[in-house]
């Protein structure tokens, strides 16, 4: 597994399923090229929907355009990934407190 001086970086392949993450890096040339012809881009969305038993295929789904791929194993262990921060200020932060409840 991929160990990053960022504690929140992983590798794909280590990552919770169900998830969304922020695609960080794409460690193999060949590997990045294929994603990118595919519409996969490093600081996109995706998320984990399922994973194999015993190191089998993995499936993302990459946002917006919710496209599916399949990926080896072995190439998810070449991708690293984060969870994306969510705001704590700024314009697209809003606090629960300033919803109310209404029947």
């Amino acid at each position: 597994m991929f160990q990053s001086a960022d504690k929140e970086i992983i590798d794909l392949a280590h990552a919770k399923t169900g998830k969304d993450l922020l695609l960080v890096e794409i460690c193999d040339k060949d590997l990045a090229l294929k994603l990118i012809e595919m519409g996969c881009l490093p600081g996109m969305q995706i998320c984990k929907q399922t994973a194999a038993p015993f190191h089998g295929p993995v499936l993302i789904k990459v946002f917006p355009n919710g496209n599916l791929l399949a990926l080896r194993y072995e190439e998810a262990e070449k991708i690293q990934v984060k969870s994306p921060k969510m705001p704590t200020e700024g314009p697209n932060f809003v606090k629960t407190a300033d919803y109310q409840m209404s029947n």
